[in-house]
């Protein structure tokens, strides 16, 4: 039998030992390379899918943050709607308290620039930027002319360069007054645009992430971070458009193509606004972190593909207990945060409404800010303070209007008024804090039926807390209001009873500022009205001592001797002292003339008729008018009707229409003697006649005739009568009466 050779035995398994070597090397390479890019698939799926869940994240998180500022600029602008409302534009234009309140509001938020009130013109009529306020117009502004049709909600205007500050930004409005009033204008804002890029620098973003503001309307950009080299905002993109189209809310996009960039990210609205927040991560941002992992995975995998498979499950099973990790730890950072951004919010508004308080002395702004920093800290749907005083009886009356009243934008105003109105004294009057989780079926448990339904529909949680003032009166108590129940936590009721320590403490420091005031008030006007009547004095000093010089030097050039001289000058004197007398008991404003006839005819006689209406004269009328009559009386009584027992003296007035529109009347007076000695003209002037013919035509401006005929004398005298002006003791400077010349 031959015997084989050993390579001959051998040789036909070289073929198979090859064939399968090279099967196993490329089944190795196969297996290599389908593991690199298996691998490397698994990687840009996984990034892609962070990528997208990250921004799904950041966009939802950024639109509420930016749904709060807007919700509470729209409060900033209600609060400067409230500040104007009931005051005429020049009224606002002019008012630095109200410039000093407006910046008051708008320093409370720093993401606010400036406020700005335009009227129904666009014209600018109030801002925080200056005072006075700077001229411009915004009627040329989509968010000015959105306001001209009615409408009950915030406006978002597109980005702009304000006329006034030179910065860009954009604007948000409302309208001023209910949209079914007539127009009158708006209140808009300008927000600033570094505080939202400044927040979204410090929030973690994928790499190359870009975050935009923008209107659904026309896509454009509000804000953006970051900044685009060339500034050019984006263009109009359809595929995005259809995207919110179908879901107006939220959603996500791949391959979104736009100004030659394709990207990845999500976009999500801002509140109920038609304003949206997008954030995208640039394709080739992906592109680049995906090769950088996939050829670390590749050279990893070519070293030792089998061990990569097996550290790969490995890693991804780590990767996913992490991602588990960081989600249960982001949400508890978001919990965390959330409290503590209440806790901080409450802090806030307690401090603001401290500051506001202690400086406030102006009870019923004092009422707004407590009712508006009880909203905040409790989330009260309704809120209102009930004004309450001490009653006789020991129980409380309460002040059927509230104070302060706040209804959340949408909620029944009429609904929480009907519910105060009946059962504002049971809220009051209480000493403690009332907390009910369903207030009627707790608190009005026995009630009749009709009766327990008043507000039913919307109230269902009340928190109440009585203001008791230091002296221990109830002096009112702030009402939080709910329509859902169990609304108010126990929080909530001690942030409102430290609120309502702080009002009580306000309100009494702004009552014993208002007394103060009016003591202030009352002492100066009794100070202005001393110093009027003791200037008033002087002046009636003089002018009677000019009167007196005038009668010593008319009398003595008008009679003979020294006797004659004592008897007309004493006359004359006694005369005027009774003018005086009579304008003295009037408070030297006016003087009746029948009274003034009576007092200067009463020494010469008792018997002669007045014929007359009732007349005051005013002291400058009175002092001349009164010298004539005593001149005519002594000049009866010597010469004429009264110097004999048949003698009869009629005095007759009235008063004649003017002849014009605006004019005063005019009063005519005559003074008719008969029944006496026969009478002739005198031969010479005496001081009687010069005061008849000259006197009175100076200082009244009067016109007078006298007729001397046979059966007696007849004085004749016009003069205008205007009605006595007010003499107001506070600040009124008196007028001086004429001095009758000599």
């Amino acid at each position: 039998m031959a015997i084989r050779p050993r390579a001959a035995f051998l040789s036909p398994l070289a073929p198979s030992v090859a064939r399968l070597a090279a099967l196993v090397g490329l089944f190795g390479a196969v297996a290599i390379v389908g593991a690199a890019s298996l691998l490397a698939w698994e990687q840009w799926r996984e990034l892609t899918q962070k990528t997208g869940e990250a921004t799904q994240s950041a966009a939802f998180f950024l639109a509420d943050h930016a749904a709060r500022l807007f919700e509470v600029s729209d409060l900033a602008l209600e609060k400067a709607i409230a500040l104007v409302d009931g005051k005429s534009w020049d009224e606002i234009q002019n008012s630095r308290a109200l410039f000093e309140e407006l910046t008051a509001v708008r320093a409370d938020l720093p993401y606010v620039d400036d406020l700005w009130l335009n009227d129904k013109t666009g014209d600018l009529r109030l801002t925080t930027f200056a005072f006075p306020t700077p001229p411009s117009n915004a009627s040329d502004r989509d968010a000015f002319h959105a306001q001209l049709t009615p409408r009950n909600e915030l406006y978002v205007g597109s980005p702009i360069v304000g006329r006034v500050s030179a910065r860009a930004t954009f604007l948000v409005s409302r309208r001023l007054g209910r949209a079914d009033e007539p127009f009158r204008g708006v209140a808009l804002a300008t927000l600033d645009l570094d505080y939202f890029t400044s927040f979204w620098k410090h929030i973690p973003l994928p790499p190359d992430a870009t975050v935009t503001l923008f209107r659904r309307e026309d896509q454009k950009v509000l804000a953006r971070y970051p900044a685009p080299k060339d500034n050019a905002p984006p263009v109009f993109n359809e595929a995005l458009d259809a995207l919110m189209e179908a879901d107006p809310v939220e959603g996500s996009f791949t391959q979104l193509a736009q100004n030659d960039d394709t990207r990845f990210g999500s976009y999500h609205e801002v509140g109920t606004l038609p304003v949206y927040v997008r954030v995208s991560v640039p394709k080739r941002a992906l592109v680049s972190l995906w090769m950088r992992d996939a050829i670390a995975y590749v050279i990893f995998a070519l070293a030792a593909a089998l061990s990569l498979i097996g550290l790969t499950a490995y890693a991804r099973h780590e990767a996913r207990r992490d991602e588990a990790n960081r989600d249960f730890l982001k949400e508890e950072v978001a919990r965390r945060t959330a409290a503590l951004e209440g806790e901080t919010r409450a802090l806030e508004a307690l401090n603001g409404a401290s500051r506001v308080l202690s400086a406030e002395l102006d009870p019923d702004r004092t009422v707004r800010a407590v009712v508006d920093a009880g909203v905040v800290l409790t989330g009260a749907q309704y809120a209102a303070f009930l004004g309450a005083a001490p009653a006789q009886d020991g129980s409380v009356l309460v002040d059927p209007e509230p104070q302060g009243l706040y209804v959340r934008p949408g909620l029944s105003r009429e609904g929480f008024l009907g519910f105060l109105k009946a059962w504002n004294t049971r809220i009051v009057s209480r000493n403690g804090i009332l907390r009910r989780g369903d207030f009627f079926a707790e608190e009005l448990a026995g009630e009749a039926a009709g009766e327990a339904q008043e507000g039913r529909e919307t109230v269902r949680s009340v928190l109440a807390v009585p203001v008791v003032s230091r002296s221990g009166n109830v002096l009112g108590g702030l009402v939080f209001a709910d329509s859902e129940p169990d609304a108010f936590s126990e929080r909530a009721e001690k942030l409102s009873a430290g609120l309502a320590a702080q009002a009580a403490i306000a309100m009494d420091n702004a009552r014993l500022f208002s007394e103060a005031q009016e003591e202030i008030a009352a002492r100066r006007a009794t100070q202005a009205r001393q110093e009027l009547l003791i200037r008033e004095l002087h002046h009636r000093v003089k002018n009677t001592l000019a009167i007196v010089q005038a009668i010593a030097g008319l009398t003595a050039r008008s009679v003979e001797g020294v006797d004659a001289f004592n008897a007309a000058f004493s006359g004359r004197l006694a005369s005027l002292a009774s003018t005086h007398t009579l304008l003295t008991e009037w408070s030297w404003e006016r003087a009746p003339l029948r009274g003034l006839l009576q007092a200067q005819l009463e020494p010469y006689a008792s018997d002669y008729t007045l014929e007359g209406p009732e007349l005051e004269l005013t002291a400058t009328q009175a002092v001349p008018i009164g010298m004539a009559v005593h001149e005519l009386a002594t000049n009866a009584a010597k010469y004429g009707a009264l110097s004999t027992p048949d003698g009869r003296l009629t005095v007759r007035w009235h008063l004649n229409a003017p002849a014009e529109e605006g004019k005063p009347q005019t009063l005519v007076f005559e003074w008719q003697e008969r029944g006496g000695p026969p009478v002739s003209p005198p031969q010479r002037k005496g001081f009687g006649s010069r005061l008849l013919a000259e006197v009175l035509k100076v200082q009244l401006h009067a016109r007078t005739h006298v007729v001397y005929a046979e059966e007696g004398m007849t004085f004749r005298l016009e003069v205008e009568v205007a009605p006595p002006a007010e003499n107001a003791y506070e600040g009124v400077q008196v007028s001086p009466a004429p001095v009758a010349a000599s």
